[in-house]
């Protein structure tokens, strides 16, 4: 009789055990994030120390850097908001030698607080490895965008912020 009383509850836990286990395996397919993050990057994304000033009309924003990857799909760039606005047209660049090589712009309303944001070439680009690119990002509008960028202020590298060159790196990464 005591047998039977557990068969119950015993069932209940093998269930409820491979539910568990096969969410876990599929939890990339399962809890996708509708923003579009996944964790396939090719890179490390540098830890966010901190953010740059509220990226403003008239300020450009300039990331050098050396890629490490031999082609790219996406380049993801980390905003943060200080204030909801909406309508400000922001322009996200791949370049190379000043030639663009891809180009975004998204609404500063439609970017998610700490969430990529992505410049996609048309396809993916190859033969990237080793080449010095460079990322920037320009307000279109004669407005406030109400967003800064999450940066790593201890790397060893610096980024244009307008006029200015500030010690850090943004918080970016590539995908192939």
């Amino acid at each position: 009789m005591k047998n039977k009383k557990l068969i119950g509850p015993l069932i209940i836990l093998i269930t409820v055990f491979v539910n568990a286990a096969t969410a876990f395996m599929f939890k990339d397919v399962l809890f996708k994030d509708s923003s579009g993050i996944r964790n396939d990057d090719s890179t490390v994304m540098p830890e966010a120390t901190g953010t740059c000033n509220q990226i403003k009309s008239g300020i450009v924003i300039e990331q050098d850097f050396v890629c490490s990857t031999s082609s790219i799909k996406e380049v993801g760039i980390v905003f943060s908001r200080l204030a909801y606005v909406e309508g400000i047209p922001m322009k996200l660049e791949l370049l190379e030698n000043k030639n663009m090589l891809a180009e975004t712009v998204i609404d500063s309303g439609a970017i998610e607080d700490q969430h990529r944001s992505y410049i996609r070439p048309d396809s993916a680009l190859e033969g990237t490895k080793n080449k010095k690119l460079t990322i920037r990002i320009t307000p279109m509008k004669e407005e406030d965008t109400g967003l800064v960028i999450m940066m790593n202020k201890n790397a060893d590298a610096s980024f244009r912020f307008g006029s200015k060159t500030v010690k850090g790196t943004l918080c970016f990464s590539i995908s192939e």
